[in-house]
């Protein structure tokens, strides 16, 4: 039998490898843009036909350990078509279960269909952008219009909704291009969570959602967006400081505690805004006492069952 020379196995596996592996996502803490606000900016706003809404999916042992597998090939050639035979297998295989998860954690949306039907990107940017400071107020243009300022801003924003029902996360995507430019010079994942509803029952919960024609869900989708918008202005617009250590924060995701490694960026109106190990911006309710100026959390006092309690969809947090 011949024997394969291991060189050139070391060769192949690493050529595999290199073909194999995903191009990684830019981090780009070089690319600073202190001109971004004062009106030099403007705002893509999504096209595309209602808002991405999911239910959060629980991917505890999903995509597990498949069975050995030999690769019997007759030289280095084979060898490698074997291994990319099984990946791609695997990777189907994987696919199809996370698809699974996501159909069954996105049934728990059921009860706002009518609500989040009618939801628009459009909508929500208008009144996220009304939240921002008025130096820093952006130009809204569709997907295919023109700007003339130096700056597009452009933003993928996606909403989940926890298992509890009880809180909002959205993972808001965020890229900056000098404007004729197809090469973003920023860009950065954006988690914002909401703070969560009080301790009640499905039903309380489902009637608070739904209230008004879903009037806090709007509230809060157009808050988290918001916040998202804030928080990338600042970091596209400043210069990081020294860099802060890494500490381990805790947090409610709903009636989830969470737990994450990550540098403290910015503590001010009962958030937490921390620096991910993978580099994402994570803006989280805290749980200590910060500068604010309101007294309560908008999401909380929405909420109650008082009819004055409730909030207006277009208020600020």
């Amino acid at each position: 039998m011949r024997r394969l020379n291991r060189s050139g196995l070391s060769t192949g596996l690493l050529c595999l490898a290199a073909l194999c592996t995903p191009a990684s996502a830019s981090n780009d803490a070089a690319g600073k843009i202190p001109a971004l606000g004062s009106s030099t900016w403007a705002l893509r706003v999504p096209d595309a036909n209602g808002v991405s809404f999911q239910g959060q999916a629980n991917r505890d042992g999903a995509g597990g350990g498949t069975a050995q597998i030999m690769y019997p090939a007759p030289n280095m050639a084979g060898f490698i078509a074997a291994l990319v035979t099984h990946g791609l297998i695997n990777e189907s295989s994987k696919t199809a279960e996370r698809q699974r998860i996501q159909e069954q954690a996105n049934r728990i949306l059921e009860p706002y269909a009518d609500v989040l039907s009618v939801l628009s990107y459009r909508t929500l940017i208008e009144h996220a952008s009304g939240k921002i400071d008025s130096a820093s107020s952006p130009e809204l243009i569709g997907s295919a219009e023109a700007s003339s300022r130096m700056w597009i801003m452009e933003v993928t924003p996606l909403y989940v909704m926890t298992p509890d029902q009880r809180a909002i996360v959205l993972d808001n995507t965020v890229r900056v291009f000098a404007n004729g430019s197809k090469n973003p010079v920023y860009s950065r994942v954006i988690r914002v969570v909401s703070f969560p509803l009080e301790d009640m029952d499905e039903t309380a919960i489902i009637k608070a959602w739904r209230d008004g024609d879903g009037a806090l869900i709007r509230s809060a989708s157009s808050d988290l967006l918001a916040e998202s918008l804030k928080i990338a202005l600042l970091d596209a617009r400043s210069v990081q400081a020294a860099e802060e250590r890494h500490r381990t924060f805790r947090y409610r995701e709903g009636g989830f505690e969470r737990i994450e490694r990550a540098q403290l960026v910015s503590e001010e109106c009962h958030r937490q805004v921390l620096r991910t190990l993978r580099g994402w911006l994570l803006s989280i309710p805290s749980s200590r006492h910060t500068t604010c100026s309101v007294s309560a959390h908008e999401v909380e006092i929405a909420a109650s069952n008082k009819p004055e309690n409730t909030p207006n969809p277009g208020s600020d947090e």
